[in-house]
């Protein structure tokens, strides 16, 4: 899915800039997520986690990896910026609850948490400062990927369920919003 909306952003946008950013976020994150697959294989857990860690953070734009999903979103056209919020990002977070599941040993609580907390706070107050209606729904995103983290870190029944539900509805709204804007 990722590649696909790859395809279609550098189709679309009309900064160079924006499809740079999100093709180094792509490549870093395939280059995370294989890394940190590679390294659990051989048992490996800290550097699974040292690799995945980033590599799932660029994709879904937490802190301090969102630098590509403000220029995508002011410079593509807004049911693109839908497709990769709503759906690309949120395929990605579905990946980090299967992960969470499988392997809990990658989901220290202070890292993630921190993670977390540091996305929704980010991705809020800078949400504030935008006059874009695009930018500042990126920003939100960040926001809600952000807590979703923290839902997922403290975990238990309640935290998983809590953020398999917010990705659910994050998804629809984030596509939703960005099509109305279309």
């Amino acid at each position: 899915s990722a590649g696909i909306a790859f395809f279609i952003l550098w189709r679309t946008t009309n900064r160079a800039g924006a499809w740079h950013g999100y093709f180094f976020a792509v490549v870093l994150s395939a280059l995370g997520m294989l890394g940190g697959t590679l390294a659990m294989e051989h048992g490996n857990a800290h550097l699974a986690l040292a690799l995945l860690l980033p590599g799932i953070a660029v994709k879904v734009g937490l802190v301090p990896f969102w630098f590509w999903l403000p220029l995508v979103a002011e410079s593509t056209p807004a049911v693109v910026v839908g497709l990769v919020v709503g759906v690309v990002d949120v395929a990605v977070f579905a990946e980090l609850l299967t992960l969470r599941a499988a392997q809990p040993e990658l989901f220290p609580l202070l890292t993630w948490l921190a993670l977390g907390i540091a996305s929704a706070i980010v991705g809020a107050l800078l949400a504030l400062a935008q006059r874009d209606v695009k930018r500042l729904l990126a920003f939100s995103t960040i926001e809600d990927m952000g807590l979703l983290v923290v839902a997922l870190a403290v975990g238990g029944r309640y935290g998983v369920a809590g953020a398999a539900l917010g990705a659910t509805v994050h998804a629809l709204a984030k596509a939703l919003l960005f099509a109305s804007l279309a």
